[in-house]
């Protein structure tokens, strides 16, 4: 346990319904930091991270979403657009 809930692995998916607290911690693309090199097929797409949203609060879970920021703080325009497709279904 990480304080008040479980933060497992990376990407940690119980697939059920826990009686305590957990936490997914999931990347837009492949990797935690900016990465030049990632193609636009390493990005999970608005719908896959909509769907993990929902399952992860359904089964009672928090999801920690990273984008990879650039050297100066700014996100490429693919993590603006998950994040604002996010937002559009959340509303």
């Amino acid at each position: 346990p990480n304080g008040a809930y479980v933060s497992g692995h990376d990407r940690y998916r119980p697939g059920e319904l826990l009686s305590y607290k957990w936490e997914m911690a999931l990347t837009i693309g492949q990797n935690w930091g900016f990465d030049r090199n990632a193609t636009y097929e390493l990005y999970r797409s608005t719908q896959t991270l909509v769907h993990l949203l929902i399952e992860t609060v359904a089964f009672g879970g928090n999801l920690l979403l990273n984008v990879g920021p650039r050297y100066d703080g700014t996100i490429d325009a693919i993590f603006a657009d998950r994040l604002l497709g996010i937002g559009s279904w959340l509303k």
